[in-house]
């Protein structure tokens, strides 16, 4: 009887829901745009808020799209960014990207059962970066296969912040 009572208490207990940022990746498009991706792996069902934020420099960070704090959205972002979110990642377009968009872009993820437990990371960003096409190659990264093409913008990146 004591072995079902505790089987029965388990049974109930919540899983514990979870999210890790595992990658993030940038790079431009053709049209101008910024693109910056937020992969992640998460445990349970419980739906990921979101929030994308830039630091340009040490004192300001300036939100730039929220699902946690919705109403703390820096008005210069809002007719410019556009967040696509599936169960793996979460996308920031940013329309019109130019020098004033350069620094650290933050993505922080929140499980809505857990609303202390955020998962932060962040990647530098400035304007010279273009990856999403290589123009010393001629090469359009968009006919290319998936990961690919994300390691090939990454490998762009690492090249010209190196040599910035």
């Amino acid at each position: 009887m004591n072995h079902l009572l505790i089987l029965c208490v388990l049974a109930v207990l919540p899983v514990m829901e979870s999210q890790t940022i595992t990658s993030m990746g940038a790079c431009t498009t053709k049209t101008n745009d910024l693109r910056v991706n937020c992969h992640y792996k998460k445990q349970g069902s419980a739906a990921i808020n979101y929030e994308w934020s830039l630091r340009a420099d040490k004192a300001q960070v300036k939100v730039i799209a929220s699902t946690i704090n919705p109403d703390q959205v820096d008005s210069t972002f809002k007719n410019r960014a556009k967040v696509n979110q599936t169960e793996a990642q979460v996308q920031l377009t940013l329309t019109g990207f130019g020098t004033a968009d350069d620094g650290k872009y933050a993505c922080r993820l929140r499980s809505v059962q857990e609303p202390h437990n955020d998962n932060n990371k962040t990647i530098s960003v400035v304007k010279a970066v273009v990856c999403c096409t290589v123009p010393t190659v001629g090469l359009e990264l968009h006919y290319l296969e998936k990961s690919l093409r994300v390691r090939l913008c990454q490998f762009v990146i690492t090249i010209l912040v190196g040599s910035i």
